[in-house]
């Protein structure tokens, strides 16, 4: 890839349940688990090869309720596609409230 690795950087959640009831609930997305996401509240950084492809992808990507779980089916799809992505977990991202 002429971009470099495609890497996502963040807290990243794993095996979460998307909510089905309430303000959040999720029903588009029907899979009992999300694959592994960046939590939003926290930030994370995405590679360039991550923003190509989702700009290139941008009206053929399904889109969800839940953002930040969005982009996780994203770099899901993409890795489907063969692209090997690192997933770089870090709580370094946290706001700290005073």
């Amino acid at each position: 890839d002429p971009l470099g690795n495609a890497t996502l950087i963040g807290d990243i959640l794993f095996e979460h349940n998307p909510v089905r009831e309430g303000k959040w609930a999720e029903f588009e997305f029907d899979e009992p688990i999300y694959p592994p996401y960046p939590q939003g509240a926290a930030g994370y950084m995405m590679s360039a090869t991550l923003v190509k492809y989702f700009a290139e992808r941008r009206l053929a990507l399904p889109r969800y309720h839940n953002e930040d779980a969005t982009v996780g089916i994203w770099v899901r799809e993409l890795q489907r596609e063969g692209l090997a992505v690192d997933l770089v977990a870090t709580t370094r991202f946290h706001f700290i409230n005073k």
